[in-house]
């Protein structure tokens, strides 16, 4: 998400990738359209697999995807920005 320029540490906000200063969320969105995790703000010069690792979102997932007789489930992951790109 993108954010102003802050008067006060700019370099945590800025993503030298994009070239904007922005804050990083990460939101896994069910097929119905409910949202089953949120996680952040995170610095926007954070990578997103850092954001991944740091969430826990992998342990709970690998806890809580089982189908009853207990092989995993499958998840497809696509990324989504929004704002400038």
């Amino acid at each position: 998400m993108a954010i102003a320029k802050p008067k006060q540490h700019q370099k945590v906000v800025f993503s030298g990738h994009k070239r904007i200063h922005c804050l990083k969320f990460q939101g896994i969105m069910t097929p119905n359209g409910l949202f089953a995790h949120m996680f952040g703000p995170m610095e926007g010069r954070r990578h997103d697999a850092v954001m991944f690792h740091e969430s826990g979102i992998m342990t709970t997932l690998e806890e809580t995807m089982n189908r009853p007789d207990g092989t995993p489930l499958c998840m497809a992951i696509q990324p989504i920005r929004y704002g400038p790109t």
